[in-house]
């Protein structure tokens, strides 16, 4: 089965050199990518296609005084064959567990690859062929890019913590979090 035939996705965040770069990297995989405009409401969402992947980061959906299982499950309920994966930059483990009851294949904190994304979703469908063109590992400069963004996301921001825990000197990483992340 071949993913430009068949696969088709749907990036929801308001980061826009994120979706900007998880578009890129779902089209050189030969995938059929696509983004929602910023803070749209879920009735609004135009959507040119039937996504069968979902790429979410709760907080771009604007919908006053709604809990994230609500949002979930109206994204379930108007894109119901999609798997929806939530990427999200604050780790937490009750929205984590919120995600899992209402469906969602994957909590994933952010910066998230395309290799990521398709890996778990094989996890959550085994027998699943999504993703099975694209298996090409991850550069050398592009895991130590997320490792190091992961690394910051667990210190809570704090570069000088974060640069601790990675044994470098806190001007190296700040050079190296002002580059454009390595495809």
């Amino acid at each position: 089965m071949s993913p430009t035939s068949q696969q088709t996705v749907l990036i929801l965040d308001n980061e826009a050199s994120e979706a900007r770069r998880l578009i890129r990297e779902f089209q050189q995989a030969g995938f059929r990518a696509a983004c929602a405009a910023d803070n749209q409401k879920i009735t609004e969402l135009l959507v040119p296609f039937v996504p069968k992947i979902l790429v979410l980061d709760p907080d771009t959906i604007v919908e006053r005084h709604k809990p994230q299982e609500w949002i979930l499950n109206c994204l379930r309920d108007r894109f119901a064959k999609a798997n929806i994966v939530v990427q999200t930059r604050r780790y937490s483990l009750a929205d984590c567990f919120v995600c899992a009851q209402v469906g969602a294949a994957a909590y994933l904190t952010k910066p998230t690859s395309v290799a990521e994304v398709l890996a778990a979703l094989r996890r959550y469908h085994p027998a699943s062929p999504i993703g099975a063109a694209f298996d090409a590992p991850l550069s050398l400069a592009r895991m130590e890019w997320e490792h190091i963004n992961r690394v910051l996301v667990a210190c809570k921001g704090n570069k000088t913590q974060a640069a601790a825990l990675l044994r470098i000197p806190r001007f190296t990483l700040q050079r190296k979090l002002s580059k454009n992340p390595p495809c």
